[in-house]
Formats: C-alpha cells, sequence, structure tokens
C-alpha cells in the first residue's frame, strides 16, 4: 500500500521535531514563518512539474511534506 504525502506513518520517522528540521537544514530554534518559506522552495524544486514530469525526486519530496507536517503541528502545541 502506498502512503499519502499526509500519512501518520511518514510522520513517524522522525524522533522529533529537530530531526524533521534537520532535514531543511535549519536550527531547532528557526520560526515557522522560515520553515514554511524553505519548505516551499524545496518543495516546487523536487515537484514532477518543475522536472519536465520526471518523478525521480517523489520520495524525498513525500519525506519533506511529512516533516514540514510534523512540525506544523509541533508549532500548533506550543
Amino acid at each position: 500500500s502506498q502512503e499519502g504525502p499526509g500519512s501518520e506513518d511518514g510522520r513517524k520517522e522522525f524522533g522529533s521535531p529537530e530531526d524533521a528540521l534537520a532535514l531543511f537544514d535549519l536550527p531547532s530554534n528557526t520560526p515557522l514563518k522560515v520553515i514554511t518559506a524553505r519548505f516551499r522552495k524545496l518543495a516546487k524544486e523536487l515537484h514532477p512539474d518543475a522536472n519536465g514530469g520526471d518523478r525521480c525526486h517523489e520520495p524525498k519530496l513525500r519525506k519533506l511534506i511529512a516533516a514540514y507536517q510534523l512540525l506544523k503541528e509541533h508549532f500548533a502545541s506550543k
């Protein structure tokens, strides 16, 4: 079975918000606004539409989406 970008299983691969931030190469004190900007930039670069339909970056894109969702939830719970 395939996981969707919002699946719970995708978020479980990150042990903590710090693990998710590491994927974006950002320090732990980074505000959500900066994380969102980095996420959008990376997602745009990795999206198949930006790569002539090539889906080779899709696994990394799904991982970024899962990391971003975890971080949004982390900030919402503060």
